[in-house]
């Protein structure tokens, strides 16, 4: 055996380190210290199939002779005391992929402890419909099959399952019954130890099987750089929390596959807790990049064990919800998601999981969409875009005033009233020029009257009057009529109705008249 003191000095460092989960048969449970520890006395151990599948137990065995164990591939193991043992499961024995086994010294001492009331079936009635071997040589009278006992102390065979409770280590292993060497499945070492499993050691330049030859093969190294469980004052059980072998190299070592389990850190793996044999809690439900499951005994739960530094990135199978770290053994996101939200109400944006790209997909047709414009009616998505319905369209009615017009606020849909665009037509009866008003600021006025053109009047009036008479008059009295129109016309109203033309009371018109009268008077008087 080696001492740890020794190991440390030496400053070994194992080659590769994992905390890879265990693919083969590991313990799970020792109770070294129960209640009633008079023989036979209620301890036990207790082994887990992780695997998908079964495992036959034939083969395999338990002892915590831990620097003579694997002298049985040459018989009986003769043992310095009675308190440790060597013991082989029974033929045609199998454990049923995620279910547990428990190896007593005696059924009915382990079952009047743990399970008073229902006694075996209450055992068996447990979840995975756990089995119980005990080393007690009945002939499994008592329904409870017997190990086969590999060990003996002073010529009487060992039929005990003994732990010390100051600490040791239990071993897990298996052999072929051809082979020079063991393969170790499983170790489990707690409490004040000064030394560990160290078979390259302990078996000197090998062992010489129960092969045809005598060719002698040594084991490989046993690091042996593993920490043991603390096993705290007034607990009774030492539990595996996680079937993830934390710190465990994977090779050239003297276990199942070249694991050396031997450097396994029982510290982190393990747990120091009170008894419950029957039932593992198999956390690996929540095992993940950045930590793996452990079972915690005090809030008798899963939580994650951290095995990636904080910070760590860990992208998960979802490259569309950001960059993902590390913390506390749990994957979190670090970052808001990648694909941006565009201005379109009428689609979603969805990013491809596998891929991270984003695509803009139509939201069901005659979905509401309303845009910033409340007066042109409700809004519905047509295949992806927004567009008017027909229905709700706001129409303010016209104003009475001509000069006033009446429209729809986009922002509020409400109707107000504006003035309308100077120049528009309207129509006042008040003001001279009919027809021709238009409207300035809101208020409808008069505008320019219109030029009435050009307009030239030429009148002559020869007017010859004999008498033959003694009185001539020559009664030549000649009108110019010569009357021109400028066509220009103050703004001013006149009495022609203010449009520039000539009326049938104008003063010209008069003058002309009362001259005719003038020269039929004297015509008269003359006669």
């Amino acid at each position: 055996m080696r001492k740890l003191p020794l190991l440390l000095a030496a400053g070994f460092l194992p080659g590769i380190a994992s905390a890879q989960v265990a693919d083969h048969l590991v313990l799970t449970e020792v109770a070294y210290d129960p209640l009633d520890e008079t023989a036979p006395a209620a301890e036990y151990l207790e082994i887990f199939n992780p695997t998908a599948g079964d495992l036959s137990l034939q083969n395999v065995y338990v002892s915590d002779a831990e620097a003579d164990y694997f002298e049985v591939v040459n018989g009986v193991v003769t043992l310095g005391t009675s308190t440790d043992f060597v013991h082989r499961f029974p033929a045609g024995a199998s454990l049923p992929a995620g279910s547990v086994a428990v190896v007593v010294t005696d059924s009915a001492a382990f079952l009047a402890e743990f399970f008073p009331i229902g006694g075996l079936p209450d055992f068996q009635a447990l979840a995975g419909a756990p089995q119980i071997f005990e080393a007690t040589q009945d002939g499994g009278g008592d329904g409870v099959a017997d190990m086969i006992t590999r060990s003996q102390s002073g010529g009487t065979p060992i039929t005990s399952v003994t732990f010390a409770n100051g600490g040791e280590c239990l071993t897990l292993f298996q052999w072929d019954q051809a082979s020079d060497l063991v393969q170790d499945l499983d170790h489990a070492c707690w409490g004040n130890l000064t030394a560990i499993i160290d078979k390259d050691v302990d078996a000197g330049f090998g062992i010489d099987g129960p092969d045809g030859g005598a060719v002698v093969t040594p084991f490989l190294d046993d690091a042996g750089t593993g920490t043991e469980i603390d096993a705290v004052d007034g607990t009774v059980a030492v539990h595996r929390v996680t079937l993830h072998e934390v710190d465990e190299v994977l090779a050239l070592g003297n276990g199942v596959g070249g694991h050396d389990e031997s450097t396994e850190d029982w510290s982190v793996t393990w747990a120091a807790e009170d008894a419950n044999p029957g039932t593992f809690e198999d956390c690996r439900a929540i095992d993940a990049f950045c930590g793996f499951g452990a079972w915690n005994p005090v809030d008798d739960a899963c939580d994650p064990v951290a095995s990636q530094p904080d910070d760590t990135e860990c992208p998960d199978v979802d490259l569309c919800d950001g960059t993902e770290i590390c913390e506390a053994g749990v994957c979190v996101d670090a970052a808001d998601p990648t694909c941006p939200s565009d201005v379109n109400v009428c689609d979603t944006e969805v990013c491809d999981a596998g891929t991270g790209e984003c695509s803009h997909v139509a939201i069901a047709d005659e979905s509401p969409c309303p845009d910033l414009d409340l007066c042109d009616g409700a809004e519905e998505c047509t295949a992806g875009v927004c567009g008017l319905d027909g229905a709700g369209a706001v129409v303010c009615d016209a104003p009475a005033d001509a000069c006033r017009v009446s429209t729809c606020e986009p922002a509020t849909g409400a109707c107000v009233e504006g003035d309308a665009v100077d120049g528009t037509e309207c129509d006042d009866d008040t003001e001279p020029c009919l027809g021709a008003s238009e409207c300035t600021a809101g208020v409808c006025g008069e505008a320019a009257c219109e030029d009435a053109g050009p307009d030239a009047d030429t009148d002559t009036d020869t007017d010859t009057d004999t008498d033959t008479g003694s009185d001539t008059d020559t009664g030549s009295d000649t009108d110019t009529g010569s009357d021109t129109d400028t066509g220009e016309l103050p703004p001013t109203k006149k009495d022609d109705g203010g449009c520039g033309c000539r009326t049938a009371g104008s003063a010209s018109g008069i003058v002309s008249l009362l001259g005719i009268a003038f020269v039929l008077a004297r015509r008269r008087r003359r006669a």
